[in-house]
């Protein structure tokens, strides 16, 4: 109930008041809310962005392990060769070796 010295322009005027200060309360707080969501989606870009210079990265760091390791498969199989090469002359060294050997001693039981 009014007090008598309370009219009903003052209680509509604190009403008005107090309705102004809960709509600019609102206001900030949808301002706080729409500088967080405008952070977040610059954030998010940023995010998306990083995310398709990693991707890109990985592309091609696997493309370069392809390229690798065709490279390696490709110096494995020179160095196989290479030892069965190697191995090779040393067969044909070490049948030489022995000819030359049988020879000598051929030549060596001739002179005595």
């Amino acid at each position: 109930m009014l007090s008598p010295t309370t009219s009903f322009a003052d209680v509509e005027c604190d009403t008005m008041v107090e309705d102004s200060r809960k709509n600019e309360f609102l206001n900030e707080k949808i301002e706080e809310l729409g500088t967080l969501v405008s952070e977040t989606n610059n954030r998010l870009s940023d995010f998306e962005a990083e995310n398709v210079l990693l991707k890109t990265q990985l592309d091609e760091s696997q493309k370069l392990n392809v390229i690798n390791a065709e490279e390696i498969s490709e110096m494995t199989e020179v160095n196989d060769k290479a030892k069965a090469k190697a191995t090779n002359l040393k067969d044909q060294f070490d049948d030489a070796k022995k000819m030359h050997e049988t020879e000598r001693e051929e030549l060596h039981e001739k002179l005595e």
